[in-house]
């Protein structure tokens, strides 16, 4: 209503001229969706445990459509602290990212 109100009056002289005005004022405000490259800016704290970094990945990689197992098995390449368990992934690549979990799970 504030924005509504501080329209100039007479400015709007039919629906779809509102209708464009109303939609670039709250196009910011929209709903939107992840996507891979949100992954490359995630990174393992020093102090996080495995545990904790896993739930926040999993978290991030269930928000984005289409993720692509290859690109999110990287970018947990990139993101991991040094460990057995990185070293794992490098050795035996995984095929799904239920099998990721799996086998975290034997790191945790």
């Amino acid at each position: 209503m504030t924005w509504y109100g501080g329209l100039p009056p007479k400015s709007l002289d039919s629906f779809d001229p509102f209708v464009k005005q109303f939609s670039a004022q709250y196009a910011t405000r929209r709903c939107h969706f992840m996507t891979s490259t949100a992954l490359a800016s995630l990174r393992q704290a020093d102090d996080e445990s495995l545990k904790k970094f896993m739930d926040r990945f999993g978290s991030m990689t269930i928000q984005i459509q289409n993720l692509n197992l290859e690109v999110a098995l990287h970018s947990m390449l990139l993101a991991l602290r040094p460990d057995k368990f990185i070293d794992s992934l490098c050795k035996k690549p995984l095929d799904s990212m239920d099998k990721l979990r799996e086998r975290a799970k034997g790191y945790i």
